[in-house]
This record gives structure tokens, C-alpha cells and sequence, in this order.
């Protein structure tokens, strides 16, 4: 079950069929598993909460896995072809011109000019800034607000031994 959680979480931002999948093999999953415990197996006493606790802790790495997958294939340029590239999808900030200026300036040096096309050319268009936007902000919040949480809650114990 958890190899099929990564298949649908690798490639589902491409292939958004995938959720549909996932459903329909859960569900399926989850009532020929109950109709089986209920009538033909016996109860378990190995079974604890390791096994939950272990996927809860895995399921990380697979959103993680995810977007990961989902740079990849949605700021792939063959996968959004137009009659130009500009008509039917438009640049939210136009890097194109901004990197040709920061050249002419001598600010960006030609050797990272070259390194910064591939980047620039990914990350072009508008479902592109805002699928990079949103992974920046997701992972700030994690790790940021986590930390946050633990130090309000240590200000809030400190706090009660002042009291």
C-alpha cells in the first residue's frame, strides 16, 4: 500500500488521473480488508501502532517526493506548446529581460549567465513561479513555524514556573 502512495504522490502532478486511481484501489483496499477481518481472519495481537505510526512519519518524504516531481514536469516547456511561446500562457516576471540586464550591467557575470538559462528558461511562466512560490513558502512554513511552535512553547512552560 505504501508503494502505491508514492506512484500516485510521484507521478500525479503530471497525471492527475492518478488520484482517481488511488481512490478506487483504497477504497477497494479498505472494504475487502474489512469484510475479510470480520469473517475469516482472527484478531490480531501483533498488530500495534508502529505500523500507523511508521507510515504517518514516511508520508513526509512522499509530498516531499511530489513536488519534487511536480518542478519537474510542470516547468517541462514541451508540455505547455503553444502557437508561440508567449500566446496562451504569459510570464508573470519577465526573467528573460531582466537576465539580458543584469549582463549588459556587468552585474551577472557570463559564466552564471549560462548557469541561470536552464532555471530561467524552467521557470518562465506563470504555473511555473507559482508552483516554485508555493514549495519556497511550504517549506519555510514547516520547518519555520515547527520551530516556532516549540519555542512559543517553551516561553509558555517557562512562563507558568515564573507564576
Amino acid at each position: 500500500m505504501m508503494s502505491t502512495m508514492y506512484v500516485v504522490q510521484m507521478y500525479s502532478s503530471g497525471m492527475p488521473i492518478l488520484y482517481l486511481n488511488g481512490f478506487v484501489f483504497y477504497f477497494v483496499t479498505f472494504w475487502v480488508n474489512k469484510f475479510l477481518l470480520i469473517f475469516y481472519y482472527q484478531k490480531s495481537r501483533t498488530l500495534t501502532r508502529t505500523i500507523p505510526l511508521f507510515t504517518m512519519e514516511y508520508l513526509k518524504y512522499g509530498l516531499l517526493l511530489h513536488m519534487i516531481m511536480a518542478c519537474f514536469m510542470l516547468t517541462n516547456k514541451k508540455s505547455f506548446i503553444t502557437k508561440t511561446m508567449t500566446l496562451g500562457v504569459t510570464p508573470i516576471f519577465d526573467a528573460e529581460k531582466r537576465h539580458d540586464r543584469l549582463i549588459a550591467e556587468g552585474t551577472l557575470s557570463e559564466e552564471k549567465a549560462e548557469k541561470t538559462e536552464f532555471l530561467i528558461d524552467r521557470y518562465k511562466f506563470a504555473h511555473q513561479q507559482l508552483l516554485f512560490g508555493f514549495m519556497i513558502f511550504w517549506v519555510l512554513f514547516y520547518f519555520v513555524g515547527r520551530t516556532m511552535l516549540a519555542v512559543i512553547g517553551v516561553l509558555i512552560e517557562n512562563s507558568w514556573k515564573l507564576i
